[in-house]
């Protein structure tokens, strides 16, 4: 959401953007889209095995989307059944919205998606339909290549597990993104220097 209106409504030309492990919210099936919910296939898998636990995942679906159930209702609705009508992700799982992005803020092109995910993560099922999504933009944009703007990492661990227990994956997702930090510097210096030179 954050990277969409930093380009729609700020005209900011994202290079690059982290989605780590995102708590994403699915189309409820047989919905038309009009309702979502946590509900998915790696979210009943770890419903009782996983931290963080799915109740406080679904307690801050409620939080942010604005529901307000009572305790006694809440108790009675089945793991990942919470419904809202609000989309939580401001639009992000709408192939639509970043290309409405691009064009009402002009910037250049798409950014370049960082994204992870983890086996052991009832949130995985959710990071992967982002996958998903963002590819449909890329290919909608004209990428013929979208791994060349998506860089796709999966840990094995649980959630946020892999910045204590798989330090080699962690080390190469800080050397990708520390690459993307250093081409976007390098590519400033150089408009610089190229103004500065114009103004000699």
């Amino acid at each position: 959401e954050v990277t969409l209106k930093s380009m729609s409504v700020d005209g900011l030309s994202v290079d690059s953007f982290l989605v780590d492990e995102p708590m994403i919210p699915l189309p409820r099936k047989n919905s038309n889209n009009n309702t979502w919910a946590f509900d998915s296939d790696s979210f009943r898998r770890y419903a009782w095995t996983s931290m963080p636990s799915t109740r406080w995942l679904e307690w801050s679906l409620m939080a942010y989307s604005g529901i307000s159930l009572s305790e006694l209702e809440e108790s009675t609705i089945p793991i990942g059944m919470i419904e809202t009508p609000v989309d939580i992700t401001g639009g992000a799982l709408s192939p639509e919205k970043w290309t409405q992005a691009v064009e009402e803020g002009g910037v250049p092109g798409l950014p370049h998606l960082l994204l992870v995910t983890a086996l052991g993560d009832p949130l995985r099922s959710g990071g992967q339909y982002f996958k998903q999504v963002y590819e449909q933009v890329l290919m909608a944009a004209g990428e013929t290549k979208p791994e060349s703007k998506l860089s796709y990492m999966e840990a094995v661990s649980g959630h946020a597990g892999l910045y204590i227990f798989e330090p080699a994956l962690f080390k190469r997702l800080m050397t990708v993104f520390l690459d993307k930090i250093r081409s976007v510097r390098r590519q400033r210096r150089f408009r610089e220097d190229q103004l500065q030179n114009l103004n000699e």
